[in-house]
């Protein structure tokens, strides 16, 4: 099956408060209908067969579950007197070579998606490959970025946000704002925790108070929530100290993820996750930093046919072309995916599923001048940005995969200003001639800190700053990137920035206590903009959040430099979707397509 089959999957575009349809430039991607498919089918689950109707375009639940195909095909552990002694590893092993030996004989009709599981409708396990390790399975203490779908497997956020940028229940089965400064929520009652532990308005605000203390990276997404009060066992009540009108998103990713008490208590949460989820850790069969096993939770609230897989495998690989040969070895069947290896999957049969999010840069982080003076001097930052040749690091970087840009906010997001593109084209020339101006005609060493992902990125940029005499030094941070840009440890750092919810991301890096503003510069003119925008209309704060755009760009905090994609890898007999803004896929849309 290509990745032209009817069950690829389209591009998300988000569409969520504030957020205007893309208006881009150019074409934003290679424009084959693989890559764009103009129309969005998921294939209904009437069998395991792996033959699909190209007609049913019906969209439906993946937690519906078909009857079993009119024929029964014994696991091969059966077949083959697999003993269950040898271990769960060698075993798999075994079985996986079997597999490949035993296709034509037992995969002509029917199947799962790996291999007969033990639920009707669901499949034994599914493979995903990841680059970025899970440092901590602390939700307030991990990233929002990577993180999202190596935990969601063990805990339920408060609230569900949908693929097409909406919000639905979760562990809330309803919110409501009685004034611009409360949010009540009523809670899924009967709930427990793997470990037991009831699930209340009481851990509910045990989790949420945390989020001050703990000092996470996105606390400052909750910076606007001044106290949690349990009113009764069903209801918490959340007091503001100012508008938030993005509190649902916050609380449908890690912050609004719920742990058990007993786990945050007991100081383990960090190595062993206690949640609600429909997965609980299988610590036996996981190494931390290489792979990861989730196991089915038998008493998960939403019922043993929520999810299909009886198994969810992280595995670790050390660069995009590891993941791209573990995908078509048959090795995982979903994969976070990148520019430089999507044609290959593509030619290979693979699913290649991608998402527009936002821009793709470098943030220049000591715009003060606190740790590199040079920094806080605009016209050496404005000379960065003329120093960059934007269209052929699109080209050569990531492939054609985005439309290059001269500001932070994508085409996607309510502050986007056409107006803008062109700001910064490339002139080596003036770039040399602003840092002659600034005091620095032989220009200077800077230090950037990139995450794994961005190592043909910084090459490129490298080159480029050299030839207006800025030698840059690269902090390879790996696993640590987020804690050192926290730190600051370097200068300015590069970032592949998916939030499309400006009101969200704004915190985060424009105003001080924000993981990506470690040096914690402000501009009091944005601070009052953005104050006003958490109750204008719609259309007065898309004009604010213009504004805002307008003076980040003149006053070149950032090193735009394309408006890039989510990539993921898929094999044909998976479903994935990427949710608007994310930087990787969710598990709530894995499931087989047949």
């Amino acid at each position: 099956m290509s990745c032209c089959s009817p069950a690829a999957v389209r591009p998300t575009s988000a569409r969520s408060r504030g957020i205007p349809p893309s208006r881009s430039r150019a074409p934003s991607a290679p424009t084959d209908s693989c890559t764009s498919p103009p129309h969005w089918r998921r294939s209904r689950m009437r069998s395991r067969c792996f033959s699909i109707s190209p007609t049913d375009s019906r969209r439906t639940s993946v937690h519906r579950h078909p009857p079993p195909c009119p024929r029964y095909d014994p696991p091969l552990s059966v077949l083959f007197a697999i003993p269950d002694t040898i271990g769960n590893r060698v075993r798999r092993t075994l079985l996986s070579a079997l597999a490949v030996v035993m296709t034509g004989a037992l995969l002509a009709g029917c199947s799962g998606s790996t291999a007969t599981g033990s639920a009707e409708g669901a499949t034994d396990e599914l493979g995903i490959a990841v680059i970025g390790p899970l440092t901590t399975y602390d939700p307030i203490l991990s990233d929002s970025g990577v993180a999202p779908w190596m935990l969601q497997p063990v805990y339920d956020q408060l609230i569900r946000y949908t693929v097409d940028g909406g919000f639905e229940p979760n562990l809330a089965t309803s919110w409501e704002r009685p004034s611009d400064l409360e949010f009540v929520m009523t809670l899924r009652e009967g709930v427990t925790f793997s470990d037991g532990t009831p699930f209340n308005a009481e851990a509910v605000k045990e989790n949420l108070d945390r989020v001050a203390t703990a000092a996470g990276p996105d606390a400052s997404l909750f910076s606007k929530v001044a106290s949690v009060t349990v009113v009764d066992d069903s209801t918490v009540s959340l007091a503001l100290s100012s508008p938030d009108p993005s509190l649902e998103l916050t609380l449908s990713k890690n912050l609004g993820m719920m742990a058990s008490p007993a786990a945050i208590d007991g100081g383990t949460l960090a190595t062993a996750p206690v949640g609600t989820g429909p997965y609980t850790l299988d610590a036996a069969d996981s190494l931390t930093g290489d792979h990861w096993t989730f196991v089915r939770n038998p008493d998960y609230w939403g019922g043993a046919d929520a999810f299909p897989y009886d198994e969810l495998r992280f595995k670790k690989y050390a660069d995009a072309n590891a993941v791209l040969n573990a995908v078509r070895a048959g090795e995982v069947q979903i994969a976070y995916g990148a520019a430089d290896t999507a044609d290959a999957a593509k030619s290979a049969g693979l699913n290649v599923i991608t998402a527009e999010t936002n821009t793709v840069g470098i943030v220049l982080s000591d715009r003060d001048g606190t740790m590199l003076p040079a920094l806080g001097d605009v016209r050496v930052r404005q000379a960065l940005n003329f120093a960059i040749d934007r269209e052929a690091i699109l080209n050569t970087v990531a492939l054609g995969y985005g439309t290059v840009t001269d500001q932070w906010f994508g085409p996607q997001t309510a502050g986007y200003d056409e107006a803008l593109e062109g700001t910064y084209t490339y002139d080596p020339d003036r770039a040399r001639k602003l840092l002659a101006e600034a005091g620095y005609p032989n220009g200077f060493e800077m230090a950037i800190t990139i995450p794994p992902i961005h190592t043909a990125l910084i090459q490129a940029i490298q080159g480029y700053f050299a030839q207006v005499g800025v030698t840059v030094t690269i902090n390879d941070s790996q696993a640590n990137f987020f804690p050192d840009v926290q730190k600051g440890v370097t200068p300015a750092y590069t970032l592949q920035n998916a939030q499309l919810d400006l009101f969200s991301l704004a915190p985060n890096i424009l105003f001080p206590g924000g993981l990506q503003n470690p040096f914690k510069s402000e501009s009091t003119e944005i601070s009052d903009l953005y104050a006003q925008i958490a109750t204008a209309t719609p259309e007065d704060a898309a004009e604010k959040w213009q504004k805002i755009n307008g003076i980040l760009t003149e006053e070149a905090w950032f090193v735009p430099i394309y408006n890039g994609y989510t990539i993921a890898y898929a094999d044909p007999r998976v479903n994935v979707e990427i949710w608007p803004g994310m930087s990787t896929p969710w598990i709530y849309s894995f499931a087989p397509t047949s």
